[in-house]
């Protein structure tokens, strides 16, 4: 897979699990980099299908909060909401 969108950052190492938040131990994190490419993509198809922005982000597992951390450390500017939940 090429990259198109996940240019900003050179090196991620800043946005890693250690720097951001304490983690489980043992518990691999979420390739930062993948992160932003994914986040690069959607918006790109949010913007051509609603033209929706900003963007508000709900995730009703809440397992997802270092992956929230990191995408509003990198892009906050087009975030206006993130709600996690957890209905466990």
């Amino acid at each position: 897979m090429n990259y198109l969108y996940a240019t900003k950052y050179k090196n991620s190492e800043l946005f890693s699990s250690w720097r951001v938040l304490c983690h489980t131990r043992n518990a691999t994190a979420f390739p930062v980099r993948l992160l932003e490419e994914i986040w690069g993509r959607a918006k790109y198809l949010l913007h051509q299908s609603w033209n929706l922005w900003p963007y508000s982000i709900y995730d009703p597992c809440g397992w997802i909060g270092y992956m929230m951390t990191v995408l509003w450390l990198i892009d906050g500017s087009s975030i206006k909401t993130i709600t996690l939940s957890d209905i466990m």
